[in-house]
């Protein structure tokens, strides 16, 4: 006689979960099958979490390596455009 009992936790459903048996199942072992089940769902859910930080963590340093490098880029801008006027004003004063 098969068990089939929602992987849910904290309101939403992850899957679904069959158990078969030969058998026909005693009420604690159904009872354990349910725990198991929310325990499955909330081990889901948390990989699901750590995942997604860690696709964060990742998008982030991905930004701030960009922001880094423009920010740089900047910087030998900036140096350029002021060793162009110090120049001018040096073509100027001739």
């Amino acid at each position: 006689m098969p068990v089939v009992d929602p992987l849910v936790y904290n309101d939403y459903i992850f899957g679904i979960i069959e158990i078969a048996s030969f058998n026909v199942l005693q009420p604690y072992e159904i009872q354990f099958i349910e725990r198991i089940s929310e325990s499955i769902a909330a081990t889901i859910s948390s990989v699901k979490a750590n995942i997604q930080t860690s696709q964060l963590l990742e998008q982030s340093q991905q930004q701030a390596e960009e922001m880094a490098s423009q920010e740089e880029e900047m910087r030998q801008n900036m140096e350029e455009l002021r060793a162009t006027q110090e120049h001018l004003h040096d073509v100027k004063k001739s």
